[in-house]
């Protein structure tokens, strides 16, 4: 027999216990950033029961199963509330996977060789600036803040570290419609961003070149 000490819903309590204590590192059993340094892999962090869709829907939803409107209420807290609308209202199917615990295939390997390789330099300076602890420059790449202790810090991770890459562009097309549902206008649009500070991939170093 398997006593489960970690029910469906610990790791909501965990981390609203964490939260209100203000830690806001990831890892239940161990640190989760030292456990990717020496093993590249995740799993060691969390309990077996925390790693499993079937244990947190209690049966209802596992891996080869498809989500759909007839099942997606069993998911839906951890749905973003448009995919939620998709698959209720328009039809979209999710394919439930098996869980990919090797880091290296989560992350590009600049981004993640730079973080591990920084780990505990970076601090915010008296602007609210992520900066290098010893000398005061700009941030100098990968996630600053392996465990942040504040809203500040974990914003900082993701306002610097958005897209992994010092570089990328993303098409979209978008349609905007009138009140009776007829299109009005319609675009064709890029979003484009390159980093200026904090780079990991340029043979220039973190910052970039130039005046």
């Amino acid at each position: 027999m398997h006593i489960k000490k970690y029910d469906f819903d610990y790791s909501r309590r965990f981390f609203l216990e964490k939260t209100t204590k203000g830690l806001m590192g990831a890892g239940v059993l161990t640190s989760l950033w030292p456990l990717i340094g020496n093993t590249g892999e995740i799993g060691k962090a969390y309990p077996e029961e925390l790693q499993s869709l079937e244990a947190y829907t209690k049966g209802k939803v596992k891996e080869g199963d498809v989500i759909t409107a007839d099942n997606v209420e069993h998911v839906k807290d951890l749905l973003d509330p448009v995919a939620y609308l998709q698959v209720t209202q328009m039809g979209r199917r999710i394919k439930v996977v098996p869980q990919t615990k090797d880091v290296t295939k989560l992350h590009p390997h600049d981004f993640l060789e730079a973080t591990l390789r920084n780990q505990g330099q970076a601090v915010l300076d008296a602007n609210g600036n992520v900066v290098v602890k010893d000398t005061g420059k700009a941030w100098i790449g990968g996630l600053p803040f392996l465990n942040p202790q504040s809203g500040l810090e974990a914003l900082a991770n993701l306002t610097l570290t958005g897209s992994h890459h010092d570089q990328f562009l993303y098409a979209a097309r978008d349609w905007d419609l009138s009140a009776q549902g007829e299109v009005e206008y319609a675009y064709e649009l890029a979003v484009c961003e390159k980093n200026t500070v904090g780079q990991v991939s340029s043979p220039d170093g973190p910052y970039l070149a130039g005046p």
